[in-house]
């Protein structure tokens, strides 16, 4: 009996195509995996600076694909997309700022993630719709808020959205 192939959905150009995992020669989790335990460190890092100077704030870039909520929600745009890799990562990166924000609140560090948008760079082959200016802007607002201001909230275009 032939195996049959496994098959995920990657973005190519906008576009969803079906690839054949088997003859993938990357494989996305260690990489995710690495990322996230790398941003744990980064941010264990900074914590003595940020407790030293009373109050601080930490910002996470994610994307509105790591949104369980959104992704989950049929009426949602990105309902039907499902990168697996991508999404997870994202995923992930957002339960970290969660439990950042949880465990850093009592010391003054306030956690928050943003949703920069989808931002024109060598990762998409630049087809975005965003420059990295505008995107930017998205994550500089959120580093200017008031640092007493909630934490562990999740943004998109200045607006709340779900984890």
């Amino acid at each position: 009996m032939r195996e049959r192939p496994e098959r995920s959905y990657e973005a190519e150009s906008g576009q969803l195509r079906s690839v054949d995992r088997r003859r993938s020669r990357t494989f996305e989790g260690p990489l995710h995996a690495a990322k996230r335990r790398s941003v744990h460190d980064f941010v264990r890092r900074f914590v003595p600076l940020l407790k030293s100077a009373g109050e601080g704030t930490v910002v996470m870039v994610s994307s509105g694909l790591g949104s369980l909520g959104w992704l989950s929600d049929t009426a949602n745009q990105f309902y039907g997309v499902s990168i697996l890799g991508y999404n997870s990562s994202k995923s992930a990166l957002n339960a970290v700022a969660l439990a950042f924000a949880k465990e850093l609140a009592s010391v003054g560090i306030k956690v928050d993630a943003v949703d920069p948008g989808y931002t024109a760079t060598d990762f998409n082959n630049h087809s975005g719709h965003l420059t990295v200016e505008q995107a930017a802007a998205g994550i500089v607002w959120l580093a200017t808020q008031d640092p007493a201001g909630p934490s562990g909230r999740f943004y998109f275009e200045q607006n709340q959205i779900p984890w």
